[in-house]
């Protein structure tokens, strides 16, 4: 059986997650989080240079960043912003 992450979700983290608008997106984001459960590492989810120990996967316009701990199998999301310039800026 393969392995199943367990998905940790700090309260700043849970805080950004209610600010993503419109309801449905919202929901879409949710139900990617819980895919990475079994999947913690989607086609094109790696990021590169100072960030390349991180992944993100893109919900519309939002980005989800997230680590993975092979050792403890779990996925720790790290932020949930919108895609601009910024986006990437003070990841955890």
């Amino acid at each position: 059986m393969a392995t199943r992450y367990q998905i940790d979700i700090p309260a700043p983290v849970q805080r950004q997650l209610r600010r993503v608008t419109p309801d449905y997106i919202r929901a879409d984001v949710v139900e990617v989080v819980l895919a990475l459960q079994d999947d913690p590492y989607p086609e094109g989810s790696d990021l590169q240079d100072n960030l390349s120990h991180r992944r993100r996967i893109r919900v519309g316009g939002w980005r989800i960043i997230y680590k993975v701990s092979e050792a403890d199998a779990k996925v720790t999301i790290l932020a949930i912003r919108p895609r601009n310039r910024n986006t990437y800026l003070n990841v955890p």
